[in-house]
């Protein structure tokens, strides 16, 4: 056990956020190899990228060890903070002008198919679920479906950009449905924290534990953005 959780579900996390970084970083990295930029500006864009992920990583993770973020009876609750701070992020990212350079060098199907990551997302909750650290409805089984998501991003990215069966609409209506249910989960989340407003029991606190503060500050902010990117890719197209 690790910090009051079983082994096994810390390490399906870690491997899940691993993969996530991983897959965003070669979705950049195939962006930049399309552009025709200098070996110099390159390594600039790159380095910035890095310097932004792991700073953020390291500053959440200081956040959750030290507690500042566990307050679920301050008004508002300490976590919405966090969450607040991962739209920020995205919103930055998402107006540098160089990095919308980079996305829009992606060929599209790459922001479907980097959804998959999802999957072990939500395989992670549900076996939480199953050790009582969360309410049934942030999984599968209950009024969770982001799991589609992860599973229908790779098949209709290559339906509709590889083998081209299908009209470009249908990826837009994918990303769009995919933001709904990431914005219906979080809902969920909120609601089954400790808090006045809490609808479903058990609590929901283990989002501040570390290392699971990566859920709402990495993982699903970047669920979002490879939804956002996908959209900005089609209207450029």
């Amino acid at each position: 056990m690790l910090s009051g959780y079983p082994t096994s579900v810390v390490m399906l996390f870690y491997g899940t956020t691993l993969l996530a970084l991983v897959f965003f970083l070669n979705f950049l990295k195939i962006g930049i190899n399309n552009l025709e930029w200098d070996v110099a500006e390159k390594a600039q864009f790159l380095r910035k990228i890095m310097l932004t992920l792991f700073g953020w990583l390291f500053v959440t993770c200081l956040a959750s060890l030290t507690g500042i973020i566990a307050k679920f009876d301050a008004m508002p609750p300490r976590p919405v903070f966090v969450l607040g701070a991962g739209i920020i992020l995205i919103v930055v990212l998402l107006s540098s002008k160089k990095f919308n350079q980079v996305i829009l060098a992606v060929p599209p199907h790459f922001a479907l198919w980097f959804q998959v990551f999802r999957v072990p997302v939500e395989i992670f909750l549900w076996m939480m679920f199953t050790k009582e650290f969360i309410p049934i409805e942030m999984t599968f089984e209950g009024l969770n479906f982001d799991i589609l998501a992860g599973i229908l991003g790779p098949i209709v990215g290559y339906l509709v950009f590889q083998k081209k069966a299908l009209p470009k609409a249908v990826a837009t209506i994918y990303h769009v449905l995919g933001l709904a249910t990431l914005i219906t989960i979080v809902t969920i989340a909120v609601l089954s924290m400790p808090t006045p407003i809490q609808q479903f029991t058990p609590s929901n606190t283990f989002v501040v534990a570390f290392p699971f503060i990566w859920l709402p500050t990495i993982l699903v902010p970047l669920a979002a953005t490879f939804h956002i990117i996908g959209l900005k890719q089609l209207r450029s197209n």
